[in-house]
């Protein structure tokens, strides 16, 4: 499997973990959702070509979406003060 592909992989697992715990879900699972799409901008930053763009796309995606699962994480954390 190439590197997109795995890349493209753990964005969509990160992403599919996130909703699927929607409001419920525990810190720990946004903070491992978290590592992984960190995980996934370094191979994203790493990937070289930018295959027609996508590459650049998803970079913007997935630091969209660590901003978002860091605002969730920051929300759990007032909620429990």
């Amino acid at each position: 499997m190439n590197r997109m592909a795995k890349t493209v992989g753990v964005v969509a697992l990160a992403g599919a973990s996130f909703l699927a715990g929607g409001a419920l879900a525990a810190q720990s699972s946004l903070e491992r959702a978290l590592d992984h799409l960190q995980a996934a901008r370094n191979e994203l930053e790493q990937g070289g070509k930018d295959k027609g763009g996508y590459r650049k796309d998803a970079l913007a995606l997935v630091t969209q979406a660590i901003e978002s699962v860091r605002k969730g994480i920051e929300h759990e954390r007032k909620k429990k003060d």
